[in-house]
């Protein structure tokens, strides 16, 4: 067992210390060692062997003083902890110790030091070999096809594809058929996991009746937005990427709700003004934006941007424009909490239920602190699969505020 971790070593590093422990590798020569070797005689042997013996003690220091200092999470192996069970697999100039313990090789480690890391938990897709493989075959045979769109064939051949997703959701004593625009891979999974990725947020909705407004704070495409819209009187929903606001009007349309819904197609924020926001990917369907800021998860990045939009609070535009006032509120801004709750305190004090995906990070903490200061209290509460530390809740209002 690894001294100060309380776990074994991976089996492959296990196995690669048994093979140089039954064949260890000879030292690398160096030239000027081996000719003071032969001047000196027995006595350079003896000198060499000291000399050596001291080096390895020396690394053997600096390695437990990095232990010490290294703040690392038991189920990462430090460099001490690999050095004592093997002490004399690895010697000097010959093969490098893994790096598993050093914050170099983890991109995520210094940021966790700092609390911006959500557990070392990376966000975003990263395709297999099986789709890259398909990936692949596709864009040879639109090239073989021509399929450009620059020619009349190739843009009637583009236009007459229409890619849909449609499925019936059960719900109660109802069956509600929906239809979700795919094509593009975000957007299929997005459709084909909608009964199984947050099973919480649908037995919410699922009780929604006519007589409520519901405010939607990071709609996406709509994956949540159109079976409330089948459910609520009204709906208002969120999203402050262009590219989503269009694909959520593609699906409001689809599904002939676009009557029931009102899109704010902007950033939410604390105040009025123009902020810098932060895209992770010029894709369909992403998520994981951040305004005014670098997000304050560890993502994959595709071809990331920033873009200038404007930002408006909630409360004002509720006030300003005389909309109805929400009484159930889902919040899914991905670490924008404190700037969103900042600008929508007078339509949070109004409400009845509020839903929210939780995390680690300290704006979502900050987030949950203010619910429970404007009278909610958590209800319902569902782990993200995968996500340690995250999870989805329903806030119910036990109080009026004292505000």
């Amino acid at each position: 067992m690894a001294v100060g971790t309380g776990r074994r070593p991976p089996v492959w590093y296990r196995r690669g210390c048994r093979g140089l422990r039954r064949k260890p590798s000879a030292p690398v020569p160096d030239p000027q060692r081996s000719a003071g070797k032969r001047q000196a005689g027995a006595g350079g042997d003896a000198a060499w062997e000291t000399e050596t013996r001291d080096a390895d003690e020396r690394r053997m220091d600096l390695h437990a003083e990095a232990e010490h200092r290294s703040c690392c999470s038991p189920s990462v192996y430090s460099l001490a902890a690999i050095h004592k069970t093997v002490p004399y697999c690895h010697r000097m100039r010959q093969m490098p110790i893994p790096m598993r313990g050093r914050s170099d090789s983890l991109p995520c480690l210094n940021r966790m030091e700092q609390g911006d890391c959500m557990s070392g938990h990376t966000f975003g897709y990263k395709p297999g070999t099986a789709v890259a493989i398909t990936r692949t075959a596709c864009r040879w045979m639109s090239r073989l096809l021509k399929l450009d769109g620059a020619t009349p064939f190739s843009n009637e051949f583009i236009q007459q594809l229409d890619p849909q997703y449609r499925f019936v959701w059960r719900t109660g004593n109802r069956e509600i058929p929906l239809c979700f625009r795919t094509g593009h891979g975000r957007l299929l999974w997005r459709a084909k996991t909608f009964l199984t990725e947050e099973p919480l947020m649908l037995e919410w909705i699922g009780g929604f009746t006519r007589s409520d407004i519901f405010l939607d704070i990071g709609a996406n495409v709509g994956t949540y937005t159109v079976p409330a819209a089948f459910l609520a009187g009204t709906v208002y929903a969120c999203e402050l990427d262009p590219m989503n606001v269009s694909i959520l009007q593609e699906n409001l349309f689809l599904n002939g709700v676009l009557d029931t819904v009102i899109i704010f197609p902007f950033p939410c924020g604390a105040e009025k003004s123009v902020e810098r926001i932060y895209y992770r990917d010029f894709s369909k369907g992403d998520a994981l934006q951040s305004v005014g800021r670098e997000s304050p998860f560890d993502t994959r990045k595709g071809k990331s941007y920033t873009a200038r939009q404007l930002v408006l609070p909630i409360d004002a535009v509720i006030g300003e424009f005389g909309l109805q006032q929400p009484n159930k509120i889902k919040i899914d801004v991905d670490g924008n909490e404190r700037i969103v709750l900042g600008g929508a305190r007078d339509t949070l004090m109004k409400a009845e239920e509020v839903y929210m995906e939780c995390s680690d990070d300290e704006d979502s903490r900050w987030a949950v602190d203010c619910l429970r200061e404007l009278g909610f209290a958590e209800g319902l509460r569902q782990d993200v699969a995968n996500v340690p530390g995250a999870y989805n809740a329903v806030f119910r209002r036990t109080q009026q505020p004292s505000g």
